[in-house]
């Protein structure tokens, strides 16, 4: 084996190995961690991730992957505000007042 397929076939088999120790239980990912799964299985195809993909079937990966596509393009959701954040309400007065004094220095 090459210096590359090495590192890939353990974690192939550590791969392999994973479902057992979980017991029947359901894997339970955070978004973040099915986001950068999604976006990897979306670059590997449906062919190549059934011989790397172990703890899902392709198909669910391929499944989060158009998923978050659309909430990405979801015209529903609200937009994010432009621009720059609001100040404190408690700083707001102390700008205005030292807008209206006379500067120091002069």
């Amino acid at each position: 084996m090459t210096c590359v397929a090495l590192p890939i076939a353990y974690l192939q088999e550590e791969n392999r190995v994973l479902p057992a120790h979980l017991d029947g239980h359901r894997l339970r990912l955070p978004d973040t961690e099915r986001r950068r799964l999604a976006a990897l299985a979306h670059l590997l195809g449906r062919k190549r991730l059934k011989a790397v993909a172990t703890l899902t079937t392709p198909e669910t990966r391929l499944r989060w992957a158009k998923r978050l596509v659309a909430q990405k393009l979801d015209s529903r959701l609200p937009r994010r505000q432009l621009g720059r954040p609001r100040l404190a309400e408690a700083v707001e007065p102390l700008v205005g007042r030292r807008a209206e004094e006379p500067p120091p220095w002069g």
